[in-house]
């Protein structure tokens, strides 16, 4: 924030750090050039932590002798080249391919000043010609203003539009050794304290370009007249005559092709299973033309492609990591991926109430109405044939009606349960994963620090379980019945743990029967589930 001559500026920082209980991974196009004097050391030193220090170091470099931004603008492709701007460092000045943490909307603001300015270079009829990225930020820090500074945490991947799908999905092999190399996706999987990724803009590039609207009622044009300048022009109602898709400017042709989604599941599913179990994503499935209903719909190959996926042995018990969403949001003739304000939903919950709990039928912060429309019954057909999780229109509120999963939890690659119906639920692989990430922090914290024999780890992990179980984690009248923890004997220098809980899983199904036998009346419960 500039004020008056802009002797004076304001940069947003947290009054104090704050540990973000749940961390998300956002990646998305942005316009404009990053102002990368509003980087804050903290941030630079967790930019660094992720093993990105050449990175790290270079913007510092870069903020002792930044050039002012108008300067740079002004000057020439010969005086850019005298300046030795490589390609290099114009990527690194726009912050293409570098996690950058972000604890407010602020943050986001004054370091993309020029974010909504611009329009995307990939244009279509229904999404039209903005980057959905600013939006997305916007809705994750949508309902910040009850919590404190720093508790809702999120990653910001900046991806360079010109890469295509291919920025957000490399189809070459995962090493997170190689970090000079990692892009997109990939990046994605550094930060060790976040737990799902979203990915607005890959969606955007994933709606057809020539997909068309519902279409509108024409209305007869007015008769041409000359009218007085003090009196009100007719509003344009959308309703009038309009230029056909063909004519619409911005169109382009080099684009390719929106991908399947096999290969696109194929591409997110790899390296979170290979890395980052612990991980998840937020996924919303592509549309096309519906000629039965003569609107936009559910892409029929996208759910042939779920189909395939859960018969195929390689990709079916990964498909818990990707947590499907439809339909989108619209608002004022715009449409846009309701991913933001679920992400942004399940962080707040996370410091609220716990990562285990639920946001299926949690109003979203917004007034954007789900488009295209779906009924109940076929929201239910698609949520028990598929696992899809649907936004629906509920008491003049929008809200995700379940957190289905297209497959069950599997701990283990490969690995089946005896009832899977209980472990198709987001919560549930987001309570695991968290239940990952603690416990890897708390083995590297008394790695070095204690013995073998000494008795505290096991106090350690009576203690986190008993605070889980009191927070309503894990189900059980006593704690001691909620967790079993056996220590198996292994060598001298070995501490291994073998720990059974016992989640508090939602029940899908309530069954009532009534029944009046020879003037008896009986009552019979059953719940589903569990």
């Amino acid at each position: 924030m500039y004020l008056a001559d802009q002797r004076i500026t304001l940069q947003a920082r947290p009054s104090a750090q704050q540990t973000a209980v749940f961390e998300v991974v956002m990646l998305g196009h942005c316009g404009g050039k990053a102002d990368l004097s509003q980087l804050s050391n903290d941030a630079l030193a967790e930019i660094s932590s992720l093993g990105l220090v050449e990175q790290a170091t270079n913007i510092k470099a870069i903020q002792a002798k930044i050039l002012p931004g108008d300067l740079l603008d002004d000057l020439s492709e010969d005086d850019k080249s005298s300046a030795a701007l490589t390609t290099d460092q114009i990527h690194l000045e726009s912050l293409y391919n570098i996690p950058v943490p972000i604890l407010s909307l602020a943050d986001f603001q004054v370091l993309f000043p020029q974010s909504t300015q611009w329009e995307a270079a990939y244009k279509s009829q229904l999404a039209g010609s903005e980057y959905w990225l600013p939006k997305a930020v916007a809705d994750f820090f949508n309902d910040s203003e009850t919590l404190p500074t720093g508790a809702k945490k999120l990653w910001l991947i900046r991806v360079n539009e010109a890469d295509g799908q291919h920025g957000f999905l490399p189809e070459e092999s995962c090493d997170l050794t190689e970090i000079g190399r990692l892009s997109g996706l990939h990046l994605a999987l550094l930060p060790p304290g976040a737990g799902l990724i979203t990915m607005p803009d890959l969606e955007r590039l994933q709606i057809p370009q020539q997909l068309p609207d519902v279409p509108r009622v024409r209305l007869q044009n007015p008769a041409p007249a000359f009218l007085p300048c003090s009196q009100k022009q007719p509003a344009e109602d959308g309703h009038r005559e309009r230029r056909n898709s063909n004519e619409m400017p911005g169109f382009t042709e080099h684009w390719s092709a929106p991908w399947s989604t096999k290969k696109i599941v194929a591409n997110i599913i790899q390296p979170i299973h290979k890395y980052r179990p612990d991980m998840q994503c937020l996924w919303s499935l592509g549309m096309e033309y519906d000629n039965s209903r003569g609107t936009p719909g559910l892409s029929t190959q996208a759910l042939d492609d779920l189909k395939a996926l859960r018969n195929n042995a390689s990709y079916r018990h990964g498909l818990h990591r990707i947590q499907f969403i439809f339909p989108y949001l619209r608002s004022d003739e715009k449409i846009y991926s309701a991913n933001g304000l679920l992400s942004g939903l399940i962080a707040s919950q996370s410091v609220q109430l716990g990562t285990w709990r639920s946001v299926a039928g949690v109003a979203l912060a917004d007034t954007g109405l789900p488009y295209p429309p779906i009924d109940h019954r076929l929201a239910a057909q698609l949520r028990e044939s598929h696992g899809l999780g649907l936004l629906v229109r509920q008491a003049g509120r929008t809200c995700l009606d379940d957190e289905r999963l297209a497959n069950s939890y599997t701990p283990k690659y490969g690995q089946t349960s005896g009832d899977e119906s209980a472990q198709r639920s987001g919560e549930l692989v987001r309570f695991m994963g968290f239940l990952q990430r603690k416990l890897l922090r708390l083995g590297e914290s008394i790695l070095f620090a204690m013995d073998p024999l000494d008795p505290r780890p096991m106090l350690l992990l009576e203690q986190f379980f008993d605070r889980l179980h009191d927070q309503g984690a894990l189900r059980g009248g006593l704690a001691r019945e909620a967790y079993r923890i056996e220590q198996i004997p292994t060598d001298e220098s070995v501490l291994t743990y073998e720990i059974q809980i016992a989640p508090a899983f939602s029940i899908d199904l309530i069954r009532l029967s009534f029944s009046h036998q020879r003037g008896e009346n009986t009552l019979s419960l059953k719940w589903e589930g569990i």
